[in-house]
């Protein structure tokens, strides 16, 4: 388990560098300005990030390892419900607010380094759901039902994130959780107003 000391120096390096990336552009920061503005030495700007780039992004909302067992297990019969029911588990390990994602989504627009390693952790979060997506429809990657699995669970995220980004909440996860309740609810109707699609 990760102490609250080592918590709270990254929760300062982050805060730094994105302070420092909002000024100056995430390609023009260094690690060596972020460990000065965050009191830190450069080594520990690396023990807690691979990269820069990873100093500027939120906290990953990553998928539990029972959140995707029970999706691929098929203990919800319904394969809507059940991307549901895995994205309410990532909205679980929510760390990040909402300002912190409409900043970063703003400095990738100028920053292709930020855009990629974004992508990289998308991918890699893609990955696991991918494999759990597997097991659950007995397909491979390169199965169509995968592919449109994996494309459906993202739109949904993508969805309620949006959603939630425009909504005048402070952060939580029950803001959240409404704005993923409406994106299935939204998902759901499309799917029963057109049964033959």
């Amino acid at each position: 388990m990760v102490s609250s000391i080592s918590q709270r120096i990254k929760r300062a390096i982050r805060a730094a560098a994105l302070e420092l990336a909002l000024r100056d552009g995430a390609d023009k920061v260094t690690v060596d300005q972020i460990a000065v503005a965050a009191g830190v030495s450069r080594r520990t700007v690396f023990n807690h990030f691979a990269t820069k780039y990873d100093a500027f992004m939120p906290e990953v909302a990553a998928y539990s390892d029972s959140a995707l067992k029970d999706f691929s297990s098929g203990r919800e019969p319904d394969l809507i419900r059940a991307l549901g029911d895995v994205i309410g588990n990532r909205i679980d390990q929510v760390q990040f607010t909402s300002d912190q994602v409409r900043a970063v989504r703003k400095l990738a627009q100028d920053s292709p380094g930020l855009h990629n390693a974004m992508r990289g952790r998308s991918g890699a979060l893609d990955a696991r759901l991918q494999a759990a997506v597997m097991r659950r429809l007995g397909s491979t990657p390169d199965d169509p039902s995968t592919t449109m699995t994996l494309a459906l669970a993202r739109s949904i995220w993508r969805t309620t994130l949006d959603a939630w980004l425009t909504t005048p909440d402070e952060f939580n996860q029950d803001s959240l959780r409404r704005c993923l309740a409406k994106s299935m609810e939204t998902l759901e109707g499309l799917v029963r107003s057109n049964p033959g699609a």
